[in-house]
């Protein structure tokens, strides 16, 4: 038994559709799996409550695998065969310039999707509740002779 969200609405604390589902879920579930984005980690000016929605999930993530229940949340970042950015090459082409994010394929999507769903895969840490996708790091930004921006230049990263 599992439980996948992919809503990434944000209302009050008592109306998350997530919390909602990990009240009501039983314990000892074989996943629970919650789709967020890099927009929690790297934040967005014009977009503080999605990017508020995506730390919830993230801590709700940490919160479940400290209270000994399994749960993931992925950051997800660009998919290059789905979603807005996938649809709008302006935009691509734009976020690609940054030589800030390493976009993702869908067939990597559900790989992650494949390992975090296995029900073998023993109880995580909750330091390892959250994978963080999308971006590329600084070292390989350098090795491909690229200047690497100076927001990763920062401890942060």
């Amino acid at each position: 038994m599992g439980a996948l969200s992919l809503s990434l609405g944000f209302l009050g604390y008592e109306d998350i559709p997530d919390f909602e589902i990990h009240e009501s879920s039983p314990t000892g579930m074989h996943f629970f799996v919650m789709l967020s984005s890099m927009a929690g980690i790297f934040g967005d000016v014009g977009q503080s409550s999605y990017c508020a929605a995506n730390t919830y999930q993230d801590a709700l993530a940490r919160y479940r695998v400290s209270i000994g229940e399994k749960a993931s949340s992925i950051d997800l970042g660009i998919v290059t065969s789905e979603g807005y950015v996938a649809e709008n090459q302006v935009v691509m082409d734009r976020l690609t310039m940054l030589n800030l994010f390493r976009p993702l394929s869908t067939r990597e999507v559900l790989a992650l999707l494949d390992y975090v769903c296995n029900p073998d895969l023993p109880p995580s840490r909750p330091c390892r509740s959250q994978i963080v996708t999308g971006f590329e790091l600084p070292a390989d930004i350098e090795s491909k002779g690229r200047d690497v921006p100076s927001a990763m230049e920062q401890p942060f990263f």
